[in-house]
C-alpha cells in the first residue's frame, strides 16, 4: 500500500521551512493543506510567500488539478473570489498524490487546516446534492419557517442557517432526515496509508513567531490589501481589519496605489516618516496609535487562531509530535517507506 505523509501545525509553527527542506532534496512533493493558501492574490497575508514560493510569476491553474510548481502544488490555485470546501479540496489533493507518486516523488500533506487532513485520513459520508429548484424553494425561506420543519434531533444538532437548510432539503427530497445519512461508513475515496506528523512548538514561540513575522510584513501586507480591496473576506485572518482600516483613510490609501510597482518600500518609508506629506497634524498625531491598534489586534486574532487549530490537532488521529521543525524535518527525511 503507497503512504502519504502529513504535517499538520498551528500558524507560525514552522511548517513552511519543513516543506522548503523537503522540496530541496528532490524526493518529497508538498501539497498544500491550507485552506487560505489554495487562493492567489493575498499571498503576503496568507503566508504563501514563507514557503518560498514566487506566486506572481507562476503559471496559474485555472482549477482541475494540475500543479503551480514541481515541488509545490495545490497553492495559489483559485481566485479570492471563488470557495472551496473539504469535499473539493479532498478530490483535488487525491490526484495530487496520485501525480506525485506517477512523478516518483514522495507526497507530504502541508499546513494548518485540521478538517483537510481528517478529510484525507477518513472522507466523509456521501450526501445527496441538493437540486437548483430545491436551494431556490430553501433560499425563499426564513430560518423560521426552515426550523418549524425539522425535527427537534435535528434542530437539536444544527444551530446555523446552511446545516439547517441542507439538512431540510434532504429531507424533501429524499424523504429520509440527514441523519440516516451519518451512520453510512465515510469515504476517504483512496485506499492509501496516511501517518500524520504534529509539530506543536511551545505556544510562547509561537506567539514570538506571530509577532516577529507581523512587525517584519506589515507595510508589505498593507501594501496587498490595498490592490485587493475587492476581494471576499473569507480568505485570511485580517483581512476585514487592514481592508476597514485603508478604507478609512483614503488619502493615505491613494499615496500607497500611486505606484503600484514600489507599494511595499513607499508605504514602508510612509510610516517612518510620519506621513507629513499625506495627512494633516490630527493624522499625524493618531495614525501611529491607530496603526500599532490594528497590529494588535491581528495578532490576538492570530493567537486565537492558533489555539483552536492547537485544540483540533489533539483531536486527530497523530503518529508522532514534535516541538522542534528541524527534528521533524530529518525526521521525516529519513523516514523508511515500505
Amino acid at each position: 500500500m503507497k503512504k502519504v505523509l502529513g504535517i499538520i501545525g498551528p500558524t507560525a509553527s514552522g511548517k513552511s521551512a519543513i516543506g522548503r527542506l523537503l522540496a530541496d532534496t528532490g524526493r518529497f512533493r508538498i501539497i498544500n493543506a491550507d485552506s487560505c493558501q489554495v487562493y492567489r492574490g493575498l499571498e503576503v497575508l496568507s503566508a504563501q510567500k514563507d514557503a518560498g514560493l514566487n506566486v506572481e510569476k507562476s503559471a496559474i491553474l485555472a482549477g482541475n488539478g494540475g500543479f503551480l510548481y514541481p515541488e509545490h502544488v495545490l497553492y495559489g490555485i483559485l481566485d479570492c473570489r471563488e470557495k472551496i470546501n473539504a469535499a473539493e479540496w479532498l478530490k483535488l489533493a487525491i490526484l495530487a498524490v496520485n501525480e506525485s507518486f506517477l512523478a516518483g516523488k514522495i507526497p507530504v500533506l502541508l499546513g494548518g487546516t485540521g478538517l483537510y487532513f481528517k478529510a484525507f485520513q477518513n472522507g466523509f459520508v456521501n450526501l445527496p446534492k441538493i437540486t437548483e429548484n430545491t436551494q431556490n424553494y430553501l433560499d425563499s425561506l426564513s430560518l423560521e419557517e426552515i426550523r418549524n420543519q425539522l425535527q427537534p434531533a435535528i434542530l437539536a444538532k444544527f444551530k446555523d442557517r446552511q446545516r439547517l437548510a441542507r439538512a431540510l432539503g434532504i429531507f424533501l427530497q429524499t424523504g429520509q432526515q440527514i441523519t440516516a445519512f451519518f451512520e453510512q461508513k465515510p469515504d476517504p475515496g483512496h485506499d492509501f496509508e496516511v501517518e500524520i506528523f504534529a509539530l506543536l512548538p511551545p505556544k510562547e514561540q509561537i506567539w514570538d513567531n506571530v509577532f516577529r513575522r507581523l512587525e517584519s510584513i506589515f507595510p508589505a501586507i498593507l501594501a496587498e490589501v490595498s490592490r485587493n480591496l475587492d476581494l471576499n473576506s473569507h480568505i485570511t485572518l485580517g483581512f476585514d481589519e487592514i481592508r476597514a482600516f485603508l478604507v478609512n483613510r483614503p488619502r493615505f490609501l491613494s499615496s500607497i496605489l500611486a505606484d503600484i510597482s514600489c507599494q511595499d518600500d513607499l508605504v514602508k518609508s510612509a510610516i517612518q516618516a510620519g506621513f507629513s506629506e499625506f495627512e494633516d497634524c490630527d493624522f499625524q498625531q493618531n495614525f501611529q496609535r491607530d496603526l500599532e491598534k490594528l497590529k494588535q489586534e491581528i495578532f490576538v486574532k492570530t493567537r486565537q487562531y492558533a489555539k483552536r487549530q492547537r485544540t483540533f490537532i489533539k483531536t486527530m488521529e497523530i503518529s508522532a509530535k514534535f516541538t522542534n521543525n528541524l527534528e521533524l524535518f530529518e525526521f521525516v527525511k529519513s523516514f523508511k517507506f515500505g
